[in-house]
């Protein structure tokens, strides 16, 4: 768990990985030269817990302390944790069940988003497949970054490149070379929102770049995601969120000329799906 300037959350964020119903694990925080208490909240926790093994340095960026906990890590699994979030008590005990059983290489879970006062904004729900994952990689990050646990050896492979956009590239170019992905059908992470937002400078930087690497992953996976889109066009995209559903149909009107789908065809069935998702949205309005 990487930490800079944390001391308003850090506390929360510790103590929520602590109390894990999974208690077979070494918790690596990195002070990443934080300015502030977070370096002495960390050191009255390590003094209370042996499986803490803490790490304080100058500040280098979260790349690199990402790269430095998975170079001094010794466990078969990854699990990330940020220094503002909050993870639920059996979070690490489902992911890996989930992980083992799945034959998986890395996975999240939906997660709440919260205010700096922890009350719940809402619910942020997550492609669950595999195939769902592929298509949601060519518009956005599937995961909560913080909410994923990997197979270590698999991740090490990669690594974190120096990047505004760190965890999307990792995931794009895990996905690229066949690592399998999945997302656990249950919410057991707390993301924090806070007031400390990007710059717009910052922002229009970070679009930019998640623009950038979504062509990229598109022109490299373009068969794969025309087999998987074409797939869910004939299924109707049957038992997805109404938001999957617009993000799918957005995304197959966005590539549907470079990846070859028949114009007749996908004009004719997208026609019919928007009119009933169309629907959908009208009937969720009303019950509102």
């Amino acid at each position: 768990m990487p930490a800079y300037n944390a001391e308003n959350y850090i506390s929360d964020a510790i103590e929520s990985i602590l109390d894990q119903s999974y208690s077979n694990f070494e918790f690596i925080i990195i002070n990443d030269g934080s300015t502030d208490s977070t370096l002495d909240i960390i050191r009255k926790y390590q003094r209370e817990d042996s499986r803490i093994v803490l790490i304080s340095r100058e500040n280098k960026g979260l790349p690199s302390s990402l790269n430095e906990g998975l170079n001094l890590s010794k466990g078969t699994y990854i699990a990330r944790m940020d220094a503002d979030d909050i993870s639920y008590k059996f979070r690490l005990e489902r992911q890996l069940e989930f992980i083992k059983k799945e034959h998986l290489q890395l996975c999240g879970c939906h997660y709440d988003r919260i205010d700096e006062l922890n009350k719940l904004k809402n619910i942020t729900k997550v492609p669950i497949t595999n195939d769902d994952i592929a298509i949601s990689l060519a518009q956005s990050v599937p995961f909560a970054h913080g909410s994923i646990i990997a197979d270590k050896k698999c991740i090490m492979r990669f690594m974190y490149k120096d990047s505004l956009l760190e965890d999307y590239d990792l995931w794009v170019r895990m996905f690229l070379e066949g690592v399998c992905f999945g997302n656990i059908n249950e919410s057991l992470y707390k993301l924090r929102e806070t007031s400390c937002s990007y710059t717009k400078i910052n922002m229009r930087m970070r679009e930019y770049s998640r623009s950038t690497l979504a062509k990229n992953y598109v022109k490299l996976n373009a068969q794969q995601l025309k087999k998987i889109i074409d797939i869910k066009l004939k299924q109707g995209f049957g038992g997805y969120e109404i938001s999957q559903k617009i993000m799918m149909i957005s995304l197959a009107l966005k590539y549907k000329v470079s990846m070859c789908f028949s114009q007749l065809t996908i004009r004719n069935k997208l026609s019919s799906m928007i009119k009933h998702l169309k629907s959908e949205v009208e009937a969720v309005l009303s019950r509102n």
